[in-house]
């Protein structure tokens, strides 16, 4: 039974509910031992295995809670008390309560539990004993809440408490946790929990190893809602209580990778740096205390662009004031932004970073950075968007109204511009040594040497520039040099702008300044001076000193002047009177006495009232007392106008001279002005008179003359008189013809309320009938706008009548009348305009709100309207404005002989900006002169008949029209090119463009060419041509000087053309071979008289200053001649400014010519001479010389700077006694006395500007002289000497005959002037250029003359020489003198039958006094020939004789490639005629478009 009993014992004990109950009575138990609380809810063993308890609760003595568990469960492993191992499986502990406090008498709330378990002490000696060893394969803790509370610890923090911890939703998971003594370790999975302090975990995992003074976490992973932390971190402490300390106590360790930290979270460990938001994102291992932090190979990321890579240490923290920073940066990006945000976010928000670092962008920087934020020593590479700096600098911006900064910088490409938010500032790059404060001007203190290697300004580059300085405060003292290609200065003084009235005293030597180049200025402005300068001022009023201004050349469109001096000095004559003297070559000027120049103005003002005191005068600055007198002397002023006003032109001196005094209202002005020329207008004579009186202030004005375009009048007086509110005038004016002048007197009468204008008696006359001018005639003046009452303008039949408001209001119209008004009246007007008008016109119109938008309504009949001398016929025109619509609806319509040739109507909206024009325009054979005012500037003398049907739509500004226009017997000349050409053909219009396709022109001389592109009139203030032109044979040019002073001439060519761009901005490209015919001029200098056969004259530089000065600024024509040369063609170049002469030929080339109207010219090529003449010319001497086949000028650029290799000779037949006499020779007297054919040769190298000079004389097919008198002529002197008595005498001389040398040279410079002149008159008279006579007297008193013919196209040569010669001196006898004359000629006749002059015929007629020492004796006095040559340059004879062969197989050959040649382009040409027909319009405008690139075909000139 006991047995039965103890079994069922055993198995109830084995059961919950037992158990349970056991617990239960065990829980009072404890209840009533402890004196607290105590109870369980359920208890489940299984003996040795497991142990589960549910709903534990136990209190503490303080009946607070101290545990609570809703679920402990322990899977025991193995249990080893005696070795004091404990092993589980599985540890849970779920809905845990835990409260562990510390009590104020060091005990805790667990003590009273642990001395109730332990019993009495054991006072026995034992050894001590092993720790428990705990270990737990698997922790599951869910949902538990654990306080830990030190009673003794009354601190007060924001952050988290070490000694009020209060945790929930504690959750963790964990394997291998073991717990051995002290040492603490586990496989942290998971934990997460909530602190009161408001920290969240949401997980920390990792290999977690615990000790008294280290928590170590491998493979760590912290993630909150802010931070994301991995990879390994350890703190290192003495005591857990450090965590109180946690910034200066607590050390870390730790290895981030990938890792963002939120400084948020920081902050509840280091309630320190609370207001901290700073999130970084962290690569690398950190070491240290918050106070004391060292990185390494560390990468952090801040901000939105901020990164940091390098070691880093810092000491100081939290206070960043107190920070110190030594930093190693492998790599340093930011921005100001980023640095803002970065301390903004550690609570440093009044330490932001000044405003122009935003201007550099993001900084790229390598190298150190030791010290504090705001002081510190920077030293590495800087990259930033404003460029790249080298520094090892100082900076201290603690204080930031006066940072101060001392050390080097070197900078690469910095962007001032982007840094200083200027937009005329660039980039630069520079070295610079500084010591100095501040960033402001006003503030800036600092000593600067510094070397710029470029420096960008205005959008130029300046380069070489050195700076040796110091600056104060807006005082500069040093000096700075600029060496660059467009200015160079050197600098030297002082500026001080820190006082009211600066001050400057330096020096500059400005050694030249481009201002065109630098882009300051538009126009062409250049200058070199030397200046000195000691004066304080700002303006005229203040400045005293003076400025001095030496050697000044200074370049303009207008050209270069050179200046001597200018000087402005200003002092004080007394306490109060001033002067201000000018001197220059320009203008010399005075002010002397009191003045205020700037409020001259106000004082001017406050005069005029006592005259006008109604005006209602604008209010100005309170006047101030002035009494001064001037006197203004103008001398040359082109200078001055050049740069401000360049039309204004005063080319002679004129004077000024006056006074004025503001107390006394006594005001004098005085003026002569010989000549004055402004645009289309110019004055002769003008003489200013004007005075006053306490009454009255008079103006008078007289001009000499006064012309505006055509018209012209002489002897105009204007006066004007002011006095009581009134300002009475007269105007006399009368042209030269006295058809048209004017007797004008007129009144202006003041009032405070109105301003009336009223005319009195006048005179009118114009086309020599007297107009009358109704003296009612009066406008009135008012706010609103001004009415016109009674202007009546009439002769006989004619009237003119105006009545009206000129205003906003729509009520108030403006009438016109007119009956019977002759057009004509308006042609002194509109002449320069190259419209003359004729007809009668009769009609009204009437206008409202002209001041705001007009609205016209107009009927006008014009009987025999004429333009330009075509009658056009009987016009009506009228105009309507309907209200309702804001349409304006006009009409015209002309009608002639019962016929309608001009119809127009349509319709316009003046409020609209776009689409505001509609009208249809019909010509029916009208005269072509209608077009002429739209292409005035372009083409005139326009005639013949036009037939058009337009459609225009678009706007008034850019309208767009479309149709055709077709013309009949159509004449134009074209005003760039000065050609006439005459138009039979139609084109058609396609929006705004004429569309030239196979357009067909003829010349003057029946030739034709044709045109394909575009003429665009959409603009018709900027009309653009896109117009290539296809010719054969055409005029391309008939120009002269007057016309166009860079190029002109006479062209008739073969091949493609193409014009393009506008009137303003034109491209004329030419590709051409010049052939015979073609005059064409390229004018380099005003000195050369240039014959009308030159093709080409080079000449002195000094043209192209003139052409500068004379030069269209808003033209800019670009022309591009690629031209191949051959003989045909022929050239002239003057060589030399004075001296020289002009060489004519005919040869080679292939020739580029860069030409602009900005006055460059360039020129590339090498021409090849065949044959020429070289007119030299030396002071009171001008021979010709003919040209050596093989001489050469090559072009490089600069035509002046071409280099020369030309070889010509003088062709002389003389006696060679003197000769013989000079070279110390001696012969029989028959062969002394002879005459031979002497060639004096020379040779001419080197540029254009620096010749070179080398004579040699030759005898030309007489090879024994050449040798007799090699040894003589192997003298250079000697060939000089000989040379020179050959080309001055005409003959050959000798020392003993010196005495007569230079008689001997004026004979023969008069006789060589005279036989000039006879030539020139010749070829006048007969209308050519194809004869040339000459004469001299030899050095042994003969006379001889000769001349030289050119016929049939220059086929037909003769030339011809006659000398006289006395028979009894003659001492040849080489011949029978009975029958001879004592006149000797030799006759040459050669006609060319090849053009190039290879085969030619030729015949001859010479004396036989030519030969030379041979014995031969002749019966006749004279020798004749004929004959045949042909001329062919080879190396070999196999050469010759291969080339003859082969010419006619090649010759064949070539004749069959043309045909065949011919055949393609006529079956190409077919085709592509096809293929256009069936293309739509709109390929076909495409195609016009595309054939605007430049064509390589060579154009042929003729």
């Amino acid at each position: 039974m006991i047995i039965i009993l103890l079994v069922a014992l055993y198995f109830a004990g084995q059961t919950k509910w037992f158990q349970t109950k056991a617990a239960k009575y065990g829980a009072e138990y404890l209840s009533e031992k402890l004196k607290t609380k105590v109870q369980i809810k359920g208890l489940y063993i299984k003996f040795i295995k497991s142990v589960v308890i549910e709903g534990l609760y136990i209190e503490d003595q303080k009946q607070d809670t101290l545990l609570y568990t809703g679920l402990l469960e322990v899977d025991v492993n193995k249990l080893n008390l005696k070795g004091g191992k404990i092993e589980v499986n599985d540890l849970k502990l779920h809905d845990a309560y835990f409260a562990y406090k510390e009590l104020k008498n060091k005990k805790t709330n667990l003590s009273f539990i642990i001395d109730f378990f332990s019993g009495s002490p054991d006072t026995t000696q034992k050894p001590p004993s092993e720790p428990l060893k705990l270990g737990v394969n698997n922790v599951d803790i869910k949902n538990l809440t654990f306080i830990y509370y030190d009673e003794a610890d009354t601190s007060k923090t924001t952050g988290m408490h070490y000694g009020d911890i209060k945790a929930s939703n504690v959750n963790l998971q964990a394997r291998n946790v073991s717990i051995d003594g002290n040492v603490i370790l586990a496989d942290l999975k998971h934990l997460s929990a909530r602190e009161k302090c408001g920290f969240v975990l949401n997980k920390l995992a990792g290999q977690v190893k615990y000790t008294p003074k280290e928590i170590e976490i491998n493979h760590l992973k912290i993630v909150t809602p802010n931070s994301n932390i991995g990879n390994y971190l350890a703190f290192r402490f003495n005591r857990i209580g450090d965590f109180k300390h946690f910034v200066s106590k607590v050390y870390m360790d730790a290895d981030f990778k990938n890792s963002h930290l939120d400084f948020k979270d920081i902050t509840y460990f280091a309630p320190e740096i609370k207001k901290y938001t700073l999130k970084v994102n962290m690569n690398g291992s950190v070491k240290g205390t918050v106070t004391d932090l060292r990185t390494k190979n560390i990468t952090i990321a801040a901000g939105k662009e901020t990164l940091i890579k390098g070691n880093v240490s810092i000491k100081g923290l939290p206070d960043i004031n107190q920070t110190d920073m030594n930093m190693e940066f492998a790599r340093l990006i930011t921005n100001r932004e980023d640095i803002n945000r970065i301390l903004a976010s550690i609570d440093q928000e009044e330490v932001a970073l000044p405003e122009v670092l935003s201007t550099i962008g993001t900084v790229d920087f390598k190298g150190t950075f030791k010290g504090q934020y705001n002081n510190f020593k920077v030293k590495g590479e800087l990259i930033t968007g404003a460029g790249s700096a080298l520094t090892d600098l100082s900076m201290d911006m603690r204080n930031m109204k006066k940072p101060l900064y001392k050390g080097f910088a070197s900078t690469t490409n910095l962007d001032l511009g982007k840094l200083t938010g200027n937009a005329d500032l660039g980039k630069t790059t520079f070295k610079a040594n500084v010591d100095g404060n501040g960033f402001k001007m006003s503030e800036m203190k600092e000593d600067l040497t510094a070397q710029i290697a470029y420096f960008d300004f205005h959008g130029y580059r300046y380069q070489n520039i050195t700076i040796d300085g110091n600056l104060d405060r807006k005082k500069f003292n040093g000096s700075f040099d600029i060496n660059d290609k467009n200015i160079a200065i050197d600098f030297d003084g002082k500026f001080n702008l820190a006082t009211q009235d600066p001050s400057c005293d330096f020096t500059a030597d400005v050694k030249h300044a481009n201002f065109k180049a630098l882009k300051l200025v538009k126009d062409t402005l250049s200058v070199s001076t030397y200046i000195s300068s000691n004066f304080s001022g700002n303006n005229l009023d203040n400045i005293l000193g003076s400025l001095l201004l030496k050697d000044t050349r200074l370049t303009t469109d207008k050209g270069l002047f050179n200046i001597d001096t200018v000087s402005l000095i200003s002092g004080m004559k007394s306490d109060t009177a001033k002067s201000l003297e000018l001197k220059s070559d320009m203008l010399d000027a005075t002010f002397t006495g009191k003045y205020k120049l700037t409020q001259l103005e106000g004082a001017l003002k406050g005069m005029l009232s006592a005259y006008l005191p109604s005006f209602k005068w604008k209010s100005t600055k309170t006047a101030v007392y002035q009494n001064f007198t001037f006197k203004i002397d103008l001398k040359d002023m082109e200078p001055i106008t050049s740069i401000f006003i360049p039309d204004l032109q005063i080319p002679e001196k004129a004077m000024l001279v006056g006074g004025f005094n503001s107390s006394e209202n006594q005001m004098s002005i005085n003026g002569f002005f010989p000549k004055i020329k402004f645009k289309n207008f110019e004055t002769n004579n003008l003489i200013i008179d004007q005075g006053n009186s306490s009454e009255s202030l008079f103006l008078n004005l007289a001009f000499g003359t006064f012309a505006m375009d055509s018209l012209k009048f002489n002897d105009v007086a204007m006066s004007n008189f002011m006095k009581d509110d009134r300002v009475t005038s007269n105007l006399k004016l009368v042209d030269p013809s006295k058809l048209n002048a004017l007797d004008l007197n007129s009144e202006v009468l003041f009032s405070r309320d109105s301003t009336i204008f009223s005319v009195l008696p006048s005179e009118l006359k114009l086309n020599n009938e007297s107009w009358k001018i109704d003296d009612r005639f009066r406008i009135l003046f008012e706010e609103e706008g001004y009415k016109i009452e009674n202007f009546t303008l009439h002769n006989n039949e004619q009237q003119l009548t105006v009545e009206g408001a000129i205003s906003k209001n729509d009520s108030e119209p403006l009438t016109v009348n007119l009956r019977n008004l002759n057009l004509n009246i308006f042609n002194p007007f509109i002449k320069g305009e190259g419209i003359e008008l004729k007809g009668y016109a009769t009609g009204n119109a009437s206008t409202t709100a002209v001041l705001k938008a007009p609205k016209v309504s107009s009927d006008l009949m014009i009987h025999e309207l004429g333009l330009n001398n075509n009658l056009l016929g009987d016009a009506e025109i009228s105009s309507r404005w309907y209200s309702e619509s804001n349409d304006v609806n006009f009409s015209m319509n002309v009608t002639n002989n019962n016929i309608t040739t001009i119809s127009i109507s349509g319709n316009v909206q003046p409020t609209k900006k776009e689409d505001n024009l509609f009208a249809d325009i019909e010509l029916n054979e009208t005269s072509l002169v209608i077009f002429q005012p739209f292409l005035t500037g372009l083409v005139s003398d326009l005639s013949g008949q036009t037939s058009a049907n337009l459609l225009v739509r678009g706007s008034t500004s850019k309208p767009q029209l479309n149709g055709f226009i077709s013309f009949n017997n159509a004449g134009v000349r074209v005003d760039y090119l000065n050609t006439h050409y005459t138009i039979n053909d139609k084109v058609g219009v396609e929006n705004g463009k004429i569309l030239f396709d196979g357009f067909t022109l003829n010349d003057v001389n029946k030739n034709k060419a044709t045109a394909t592109g575009s003429l665009d009139l959409s603009d018709l203030n900027n009309l653009k041509l896109d117009i290539r032109l296809n010719a054969t044979r055409f005029q391309a040019l008939n120009t002269t000087f007057k016309d166009n002073e860079i190029y002109y001439g006479t062209a008739n060519a073969t091949g493609n053309f193409l014009f393009k761009g506008t009137l303003r901005d034109m491209l004329i490209d030419i590709k051409a071979t010049t052939t015979e015919g073609t005059k064409f001029f390229l004018p380099i200098s005003s000195e050369s008289s240039i014959g009308s056969d030159d093709l080409v004259t080079f000449l002195t530089r000094d043209t192209i200053a003139s052409l500068n000065k004379k030069q269209d600024s808003e033209r800019n024509l670009r022309l591009n001649f690629d031209l191949t040369v051959n003989p045909t063609a022929e050239v002239s170049i003057l060589l030399g400014d004075n001296e020289g002469g002009t060489m004519t030929g005919k040869g080679n080339a292939s020739l580029q010519l860069r030409i602009n109207t900005l006055g460059d010219f360039q020129m590339f090529g090498l021409y090849s001479l065949t044959e020429g003449k070289y007119d030299m010319s030396i002071p009171g001497i001008k021979k010709e010389f003919l040209i050596n086949n093989g001489s050469t000028v090559r072009f490089n650029g600069d035509p002046y700077d071409a280099r020369l290799n030309v070889s010509a000779h003088f062709p002389l037949r003389t006696s060679l006694a003197n000769l013989y006499s000079d070279a110390r020779m001696t012969e029989p007297q028959d062969v002394m006395n002879q005459k031979a054919n002497v060639n004096t040769v020379i040779n001419v190298t080197g540029s254009l500007e620096e010749m070179t000079y080398d004579f040699k004389i030759e005898f030309p097919q007489n090879e024994n002289l050449d040798n007799t008198f090699a040894s003589y002529f192997s003298t250079e002197s000697n060939a000089q000497k000989q040379a020179f008595g050959l080309i001055t005498m005409g003959g050959f001389t000798s020392d003993a005959g010196s005495d007569s040398f230079s008689q001997q040279i004026l004979t023969n410079s008069v006789v060589d002037a005279a036989s000039n002149k006879f030539t020139s008159l010749l070829n006048e008279a007969i209308g050519s250029q194809n004869f040339d006579i000459n004469a001299n007297i030899n050095a042994s008193g003969e006379a001889e003359f000769g001349g030289n013919v050119r016929l049939l196209n220059e086929r037909l040569i003769i030339n011809g020489s006659f000398s006289s010669r006395d028979k009894n001196v003659t001492g040849n006898s080489n011949y029978n003198t009975n029958n001879s004359s004592a006149l000797s000629s030799d006759i040459d006749i050669e006609y060319l039958i090849f053009p190039d002059g290879n085969l030619r015929l030729k015949a001859y007629n010479h004396s036989n006094t030519t030969n030379s020492t041979n014995n031969l004796t002749y019966d006749s006095e004279y020798k004749q020939g004929v004959g045949i040559v042909y001329r062919k340059d080879f190396d070999s004879w196999k050469e010759f004789f291969e080339n003859s062969r082969k010419k006619a197989k090649e010759q064949e050959a070539r004749r069959q490639q043309r045909a065949e040649q011919r055949k393609k382009e006529e079956e190409e040409k077919a085709r592509l005629e096809k293929e256009k027909k069936e293309q739509e319009e709109k390929t076909k405008q495409k195609d016009i478009n595309n054939g605007g690139d430049l064509d390589s075909e060579q154009i042929e000139f003729e």
